[in-house]
Order: structure tokens, then C-alpha cells, then sequence
């Protein structure tokens, strides 16, 4: 609640005008992308993991001179996913050494439980089991073997309505 005499919005001019720029410097942001970069211990077995569990398309890698993987690149679908090994010293840590990931990535396909299920043998964890939801999805969480959780996910069909609209029997007395 708002204190009594505080306005709920700034209606002056300035503010208004400030409020078009943003929104103007968003639209033109519109074209741009983002790409998540996910910090693991070791990006070999992570490229392993992506493309043979999630289908993943390998993509270019670049490492220093010591095999420290600085950054890699996948593709799963349309989207990019970049990959970076773990570094202490650059503020680069892995999940697991801040005790888990606050990030949930959703990855849409047409089986979630056949992808589930090469996850999970793939050394994944269940973390929320794939179930269809009350929402139109079939979907659960899991934890790659890096600590990350995806939100594996499935479009169910529309329920056909038809079925449910079938026209109870008159009782015999109303046919007269």
C-alpha cells in the first residue's frame, strides 16, 4: 500500500518523457538476442552431454594455449547456447561451487519424456518428475550433470471438446 498523500504514478512531463525514451531504446533493441553462457567445470564433457542428450550442433571453440576453454558454442534448435570452463580468478564459478543454479532454461520438444529419460541415463538428475500439468504441458525439471536445471517441456494437444458435448439419453418418460 502506498502512504497516504504518495501518488501511485509520476504523471509530470519529465517523467513521461523519460518513460517514451526508454521504450523507444527498447524497440529499437527488439532485433537483438541473448545468449545465455553457461559456466562449467569441464566443457568437453558438457559438449558431450548437450549433443548427445539434447541433440545439440557443436560450434566453434576457443581455447588458451593452457586447453582452458575461454568460450564454445552449441546449437539446440534455432538458439545458441555458449559454453565457458569454470575460472575462480575471472569470477567464473560453476554451479556446484555456489551450490546450485538460480537459472532455469526451457527447452521445448515434441517428447519430454523420451528426452528426459536419455538425460537422465546421460547422468542428469530428476529434480521435478515430467508430468502433464494442469496448464497444457507435459514438463518437469532436471539437473544436467553441471549443475544446470532445465525445464524439460511438451505442448500437449487441445482437449477435444467434441467428446465431452455428447447429448445425455432423454428419459423414456419426456419421448412420449
Amino acid at each position: 500500500m502506498y502512504p497516504p498523500g504518495e501518488d501511485r504514478e509520476d504523471t509530470t512531463f519529465a517523467n513521461i518523457q523519460d518513460r517514451r525514451a526508454v521504450g523507444d531504446q527498447a524497440q529499437s533493441m527488439a532485433d537483438h538476442t541473448v545468449t545465455p553462457r553457461l559456466v562449467v567445470p569441464d566443457v568437453h564433457a558438457a559438449l558431450a552431454f548437450y549433443t548427445t542428450c539434447l541433440g545439440a550442433v557443436r560450434g566453434p571453440l576457443h581455447a588458451e594455449p593452457s586447453g582452458h576453454v575461454v568460450h564454445s558454442e552449441i546449437r539446440i534448435g534455432q538458439h545458441t547456447v555458449s559454453l565457458t570452463q569454470a575460472r575462480r580468478e575471472w569470477g567464473l564459478d560453476a554451479s556446484e561451487t555456489l551450490g546450485g543454479s538460480p537459472v532455469l532454461l526451457t527447452l521445448t520438444v515434441t517428447d519430454a519424456s523420451a528426452v528426459g529419460t536419455v538425460m537422465t541415463d546421460g547422468g542428469a538428475t530428476v529434480i521435478v518428475p515430467i508430468e502433464d500439468r494442469p496448464y497444457g504441458k507435459r514438463e518437469g525439471r532436471i539437473r544436467d550433470p553441471f549443475g544446470h536445471l532445465w525445464i524439460i517441456s511438451q505442448t500437449l494437444p487441445a482437449p477435444d471438446k467434441t467428446a465431452h458435448t455428447r447429448r445425455a439419453p432423454t428419459p423414456d418418460h419426456l419421448t412420449g
